[in-house]
């Protein structure tokens, strides 16, 4: 799997808290092709809650997301100060320490969920709990707008809905969903709750693909990536106050665009986060070596 018990994160989390200057650390993603500025990697930037809660350092982290992503400068432009506001809430929110061990972590492309765990698990399985229309998508920028917990002002913020659907006729959709995994080397059962905002058209294949735990917004962008074309995944990532927990909260960007196409907060056990997806454990894992990674 991801390695020993020996050497595991989630068996001494203690390297993550130390305090250290913010790194950046790289990782080849898995069947992207390799391009030569990079933008095929996997990346993370670790520092703690009080890096990012400082405007000049999210700028820092904004550019890179851009450079990364090859998203459209003028869309990236018109989003900016929205950017700023959502990673300013989430690592500003109340009860979080400035020296909380945080990250963001940036993926080329996303992989479906079933794919990440094939590997690792004999058990799979979702329940929808909640699926409500919030409000017409055009009244997005004159809207807040609901992401977990916390209220966002709207202004700025571009989402893509489904293809050749006019904005008109999508609802800002809040879905909740919990995902149920058992693993294969430890045996235990991890429950996850999700949260998820999106542009929705309310048809009936849309309505069957939520109830199958799929999100058809989403997963028309993911199945778009192709070559260099890709649908950025963007993860900002505390740890709660005792390394327990991972509070998540990633979003995705259309191909080539840079428009957002959903929203996703969860909280993960921090064994699943680190397992679910083997490339979080590896790159937290080069972050804490000064050979593998670098001073942000």
């Amino acid at each position: 799997m991801i390695g020993t018990r020996s050497n595991a994160l989630w068996d001494d989390v203690s390297p993550l808290f130390a305090t250290q200057r913010p790194r950046i650390a790289f990782m080849a993603s898995r069947g992207i092709p390799e391009t030569t500025d990079r933008s095929h990697e996997l990346v993370v930037v670790r520092a703690n809650a009080g890096y990012f809660q400082e405007r000049g350092r999210r700028a820092e982290v904004l550019n890179l997301i851009a450079r990364r992503a090859r998203v459209d400068p003028d869309v990236w432009l018109d989003q900016w100060e929205f950017l700023h506001r959502l990673l300013e809430s989430y690592y500003s929110a109340p009860g979080i320490a400035s020296d909380t061990p945080a990250w963001i972590k940036i993926a080329p492309a996303r992989r479906s969920f079933p794919d990440r765990l094939k590997a690792a698990t004999e058990r799979l399985e979702h329940s929808a709990q909640l699926s409500r229309k919030l409000y017409p998508a055009a009244s997005l920028g004159d809207r807040r707008l609901r992401i977990n917990q916390q209220l966002l002002d709207t202004d700025g913020l571009l989402m893509c809905g489904p293809l050749d659907v006019p904005l008109w006729d999508l609802h800002v959709r809040e879905m909740r969903i919990v995902r149920r995994v058992r693993y294969l080397n430890t045996g235990r059962f991890f429950a996850t709750p999700e949260r998820w905002v999106f542009l929705s058209s309310g048809d009936p294949a849309e309505r069957q693909a939520l109830r199958q735990g799929h999100c058809p917004v989403t997963e028309q962008f993911r199945e778009r990536d192709t070559g260099i074309q890709r649908s950025p995944l963007i993860s900002l990532c505390q740890m709660s106050g005792d390394g327990g927990l991972v509070q998540n909260r990633c979003f995705s960007l259309a191909t080539g665009s840079g428009r957002i196409v959903d929203f996703r907060d969860s909280v993960h056990d921090l064994e699943y986060y680190l397992q679910s997806d083997g490339t979080n454990h590896e790159l937290l894992k080069r972050t804490l070596s000064a050979e593998e990674s670098e001073v942000f």
